[in-house]
């Protein structure tokens, strides 16, 4: 769930690292993604590796913006795995897309499940 390893099992995903360049999971990595045809704006605003939390603000310019929080806990199967989104709209266009994004959200975790788990048959957790 790092911005590197979300290009294992998510098409397109393509982080642009702005600071630093070389794109090191640290409180402040500031990178841009253009996928599924939006331009966003990402800060990491909190990173605990050790304890499996990291926080991400996202910013899609003049449509929303919130936090996604990620929460990483060992079961007796794996890792349980905790997302979630506080999004406001900042316009119209912005309302259209969070009530879009809400009705494919269980769709969206199903996909991302089979891919992280095709990812893991592999044996590439890069």
């Amino acid at each position: 769930f790092t911005p590197e390893g979300e290009r294992q099992y998510v098409p397109g995903w393509d982080p642009e690292y702005l600071h630093p360049i070389h794109g090191a999971l640290v409180v402040g990595l500031t990178f841009r993604t253009a996928h599924d045809g939006q331009r966003t704006l990402w800060l990491v605003g909190r990173c605990d590796v050790a304890r499996g939390s990291l926080e991400y603000v996202r910013v899609v310019p003049e449509s929303r913006m919130g936090v996604v929080a990620v929460q990483l806990s060992p079961s007796g199967s794996g890792t349980d795995v905790r997302v979630s989104y506080r999004i406001r709209a900042l316009s119209d266009g912005g309302e259209e897309a969070l009530r879009a994004f809400a009705a494919g959200f269980r769709a969206m975790l199903a996909s991302w499940e089979r891919s992280i788990a095709g990812v893991l048959e592999k044996g590439d957790r890069g």
